[in-house]
This record gives structure tokens, sequence and C-alpha cells, in this order.
């Protein structure tokens, strides 16, 4: 029997008990695929009645391939929890879960919701002991991402009582984790400095950083960084257990070095001082290497070819955009790069960002970084997420991307006022106020420019179908807003007065702005 199956015949009538003695249950997995599988067979199997209620308040969501395999799970009275799903999206399963006598009775998830996520949960199963990696690597749990996923039961004023299940697989593996996880000892702590992943240029640099402030001077020797390293809370620990030097004199100078041939730090009388540059890299949160390449990139253009699509590619080239996964046809990888090309060109791209997005070492990447590029312009633009899936998958028809767009868009609204102060640092006559202004907020709820002062005085209070329906009504100006009758409003809140308050008192605010946002035209909500 495979290890899926034999999971699945021990799920099943694991969870068909506890869900007929009352009990709202969690069951962890370790991958989104394994958590939406898990939901659908469990929703099949159980024989639950539909979350109606559920069900009502997604109606209105942008339709998607991920949210439909959702919906089809909720008629079944179970839901899954995974970072495929939009922000409302998970939201609302965490409100409807909570509920007094809720009609979800069995939440499927990733790790993700086990951080800082209460829910009433009597009973947590946790299925997988590990995360996966590249290709068919894993990295085992540690006792604390344990006990911390063991710990989503029985949460304090939620319920009266919680109790974990780890599946395992019997025998000897049965002592083995009940030694390494339940009766385990969580791990000290370690230092993030010790970390072998640590990247030892954007390190130095942020010890530059940290050091000149703390020593009130502009400038450092060389030994005022080295005497830092030493008497970090990393050199501390690894003394402790050995004689090597964590941070090797030779390896930091040469750091160093590295770090004033790429223009972050100035060596002037054997002192070292940040540029403009270094200190907007030190304050940015983003690696030396990522920073290198957007500046190469961004040195190479015009002040007026510093657009919004500009910006937004420049972004991707980051190694933090990396980490975001996209799919790639890899036999037809050229005709899907000339393809985002085309989508990069139609939104304005300057040439030279083009130019700059291939990689040496993969021939994917180019693609992977367009396709990512292109998925936020088209969020930006109010593109329906089911129409940018359909883009975005067209040359690998079947599969869903959702997911992949979503997260494009939200770790670039993350590093887009980094990409624009370096931009800023390199062409001080370029005019980003406005960019810097709307990027943000458009990269975050997927809305056009000219929505963006309504949405900064809603807090929140509405989500992107709203504002969509409001767009297409040309609903955009405050003033337009007020003029309009409660029926044309509610018809485009899915007929929520609780919104349509907050709706007309963000469009008093923004009326009333002394300054509010410009905007620029508004970008298409279709493609070619």
């Amino acid at each position: 029997m495979g290890w899926a199956s034999r999971n699945r015949d021990l799920i099943i009538p694991l969870v068909t008990k506890l869900v007929r003695d009352g009990q709202q249950v969690i069951v962890f997995r370790s991958t989104r695929g394994a958590a939406r599988a898990c939901a659908r067979y469990l929703s099949q199997a159980l024989g639950l009645p539909p979350a109606k209620t559920t069900l009502e308040v997604l109606a209105s969501a942008d339709p998607s391939v991920v949210l439909s395999d959702l919906r089809q799970c909720l008629n079944g009275g179970v839901a899954f929890h995974i970072s495929d799903l939009a922000r409302d999206e998970k939201a609302a399963l965490e409100e409807q879960y909570r509920a007094p006598d809720s009609e979800i009775r069995v939440l499927v998830s990733t790790t993700t919701l086990a951080q800082g996520v209460n829910l009433p949960a009597e009973t947590v199963i946790i299925v997988e002991l590990d995360h996966p990696g590249a290709g068919d690597s894993t990295t085992a749990y540690t006792v604390a991402e344990y006990k911390n996923i063991a710990g989503r039961a029985g949460r304090l004023g939620l319920t009266a009582s919680g109790r974990s299940i780890l599946i395992v697989g019997g025998g000897v593996d049965s002592q083995r984790r009940w030694n390494r996880y339940v009766t385990g000892v969580p791990e000290d702590l370690h230092s993030q400095l010790l970390d072998v992943q640590q990247d030892l240029l954007t390190l130095v640099l942020r010890i530059v950083a940290v050091a000149t402030r703390r020593e009130g001077a502009d400038q450092l020797t060389q030994e005022d960084v080295l005497a830092f390293l030493a008497n970090s809370f990393a050199a501390h620990q690894r003394r402790l257990t050995s004689a090597e030097d964590p941070f090797p004199p030779a390896k930091v100078s040469g750091a160093l070095a590295d770090l004033v041939s790429a223009g972050l730090l100035a060596d002037g009388a054997s002192r070292l001082a940040l540029t403009e540059l270094g200190t907007y890299v030190a304050q940015s949160g983003l690696r030396v290497s990522s920073a290198v390449r957007v500046a190469r990139a961004l040195r190479m253009l015009h002040p007026a070819q510093l657009n919004r699509v500009t910006l937004i590619a420049a972004a991707q080239l980051t190694d933090e955009m990396g980490d975001i996964r996209v799919r790639v046809n890899g036999r037809g990888w050229q005709r899907e790069l000339q393809t985002f090309l085309h989508e990069l060109r139609r939104h304005g791209i300057a040439e030279p960002m083009l130019a700059a997005l291939p990689a040496a070492n993969d021939r994917t990447v180019a693609a992977a970084r367009a396709k990512r590029a292109a998925a936020c312009m088209l969020w930006m633009g109010g593109v329906a997420i089911g129409q940018i899936e359909s883009l975005l998958m067209q040359h690998l028809p079947g599969s869903d991307a959702a997911g992949s767009a979503r997260a494009a868009a939200d770790r670039t609204q993350s590093l887009i006022g980094a990409i624009i102060e370096i931009a800023r640092c390199l062409h001080p006559t370029a005019d980003l106020d406005q960019l810097a202004q709307l990027l943000p907020v458009q990269l975050d709820i997927g809305i056009p420019a000219d929505l963006v002062p309504l949405a900064l005085h809603a807090d929140g209070r509405l989500d992107r179908p709203d504002y969509m329906r409001l767009h297409r009504k040309a609903l955009t100006d405050p003033a337009g807003i007020l003029a309009a009758s409660d029926d044309i409003l509610l018809e485009c809140l899915g007929g929520n007065t609780s919104r349509l308050r907050h709706l007309r008192h963000a469009a008093q605010a923004a009326l009333d702005d002394a300054t509010p946002v410009a905007f620029s035209t508004v970008l298409p909500a279709a493609t070619d």
C-alpha cells in the first residue's frame, strides 16, 4: 500500500469519528497539493452538510481554479487553508471556522496556519513532519515547530481542551517520533548569523550600518567591523563549541573590498563609510547581490524610462523574487518568453530592462521574471484573477496560477519601495513621488491607479471585487460615489450595508483630503 493511500485510509475514519463526536478538526499537511487533495477526499467521504454561510461569503470572490476547488470542498463541510488563496478568502475561512455552530467542521492546512492563527479546534492531526525542498529533498521539522503546530489545538479561551494526533509509520518509527517530537525539548536559540545560508556580503554591509549608528560616527575602520563581529552573540555561541572563528578576517576583508567595488561602501584613508546607495540597500532588507543586480540594470536607463512597468520588472531581478514559484514550460520556454515580453512591451517597459531579465545559469529565468512582472501589471490593472490565471498558463493548459500571481504581487509590493529608492539614488532628477505613492497600494490590493485615493481611506474595509465592480460602473471618483444612490452602490458591494457605510465614509475622506494622491492613466483591464 502506498504512503498516500495509507494516510488516506487512516485519516478518513479518524476524522469521521472526531466529527461525529462533535469536534472541530484541523489536519496539517506539508504541501499545498496534499492539503487540497486531503480536503477533497474528506469532503467526499464524511457526508457533512454544505458550509452554506461560507459559500455565500465567497460568492463574490474573484473566480480561480483554487477557489473552485475550495467551493467543491465546502459543499461537503470541509475547507483547506493554503497560500494560493487570496487574503480575503483565507480571512473568511478563519472567521467562519471560529463562528458558533460553524458549518466548517474540518480544515486542512499547511503549516502557515500554525503561525499565530488561533482557531477553536479540539483536535489537530499532523500527517507529515518534513518540509518539502528542491526535488525530492525534505527538511525535518524542528521540535519547536512540532510543538507550535500541536499547540493549535485547545487554544485558551476558544476550547475547553485540546489534543494532537501524529500519524506515524508504526513500530520503530512510532518510538522514534515519540522520542524526537512528543517528549522532545525545543532546540536552543541559535544565532542567524551562523546560518550556513547567510550571505556574508549582506551581513557585513548591515554590520557597517549598525556599527556606524552605534558608534555615532560616519566612518569605521576594518578593525571596527571585525571587533563588532567578534563581540556578537554568534561568535560567543561558536566559541562555546569550537575554536573556529565564524568570521575569518580574510573573508571579512574580502567582503568589504567587494562592497567598495559595488559602490555600496566608500574607502578612503583606511576608513569605511556607507555611500548613499549603500545606505538605501542596508535599510532595504535586500540581499547585496539583489541590489547590485537591480542597480546595474537601472543605471542603463534614462530617468524618463523609469515608469511603473520598468520598476516592477526591476524588482523581478532580485533573489527574493526568485523564491516565488512560477511554472515555466521547460520545452517551450522561448515561445513563453516571447509571449510575456510582448505583454511587458504592451505596458511600455524600457527595452534595456528587458535585456536585463535573462540569467546566465538558467534559460528559463527570463521567462519566469517576465511572467511575474506581467502578473503584477495585470493585477494592478484590475484584471480578474481568472483571466490572469488563463494568461499565465496559456502555455501550460490545465494548471492553476492564482496563488503564483498573488504571491508575485505581494512579494513585489514588499520590495518596490527599495527599488524606487535605488532608482532615486541613481537618477536624482527622476520624479518618482507619484509612483512611490501608487505602486504599493496597487500591488497590495490589485486595483487601477484611479481607485488608490479611495483605497487609502477605506482602511481595508473593501476587498478587490468591491473595487472592481465600482470600476466597471465608472464609480472611481469620490464625488461620483457620494452622488450615487444606495441601490447602485449596494449592487457593487454585494448588498452589504456595512460596506456601504465604509465606502461613503472613505469617499468623503478622500474628497476632504487636502493633498489627494495624483494618478496617471489607468492601465487597460484586458489583455490583447
